[in-house]
């Protein structure tokens, strides 16, 4: 990293250090995950605070060339307040930064997963009715899944299907265990993105069948989805 490097990111978390300071870990739209020092950030004195705060989307300028690069400027881009006053919204933000914060490694460019977690938060952003809520997380699993190089199949014909992380996705079957409004759904979650969120969805296994696909490829378990 040279001298000052300039980034648009995404805040994850943050994690004291020290009496004052922070290590703040941000995705970037040009460097993928990283994590860098906020001096006395902990402080209300401190004019970094205001750009910092987990969900925000900022303008950084980290600088240094060591391990953890210090933060010199953040100001936020966008604070998501709609997000922030709806519990329901806030804990799909918990479990969707769980996957980014386990399932990416550091230092590695994703714009993919940049504009994923960033339309996430533009939709959460909304006024949304309950399910959509539900169906705009799908649809961020569904685009993250891809991200990250795998790709959930639907065979092209078949009507009887079950569901098989081990084997890539749907699988037919000779008995029908899966709905096919469900397969339906996730086509349309998976076509049109956070463009499908408001269409009229049968989503009832959805959430349990993606939430087993990541669990099998990532191999660890997502505890924010178990406790939220």
């Amino acid at each position: 990293m040279s001298r000052e490097q300039q980034y648009t990111a995404i805040v994850l978390k943050k994690q004291a250090l020290a009496e004052a300071d922070e290590i703040i870990t941000f995705f970037t739209k040009e460097a993928g995950k990283l994590r860098a020092v906020g001096k006395s950030t902990k402080s209300s004195k401190s004019k970094l605070i205001y750009g910092l705060q987990p969900m925000f989307l900022c303008d950084l300028t980290l600088a240094g060339n060591g391990r953890l690069p210090k933060v010199i400027r953040a100001t936020a881009k966008e604070t998501f307040g709609f997000v922030q006053e709806d519990s329901s919204k806030i804990k799909v933000w918990y479990i969707a930064c769980e996957l980014v914060l386990t399932a990416t490694p550091d230092e590695q460019p994703s714009e993919t997963v940049f504009d994923a977690l960033l339309g996430l938060l533009e939709v959460l952003n909304q006024e949304l009715k309950p399910n959509d809520i539900v169906r705009a997380l799908l649809a961020f699993k569904i685009l993250f899944i891809e991200a990250l190089g795998f790709k959930i199949l639907v065979p092209n014909s078949g009507s009887n299907f079950v569901f098989n992380p081990a084997l890539g996705g749907f699988v037919i079957s000779e008995k029908a265990l899966i709905k096919p409004e469900t397969i339906l759904a996730f086509n349309q979650l998976e076509q049109r993105g956070y463009l499908a969120i408001k269409d009229d969805l049968y989503i009832e296994e959805l959430p349990q069948l993606l939430l087993n696909f990541l669990q099998f490829h990532l191999e660890r378990d997502l505890k924010s989805e178990r406790i939220i």
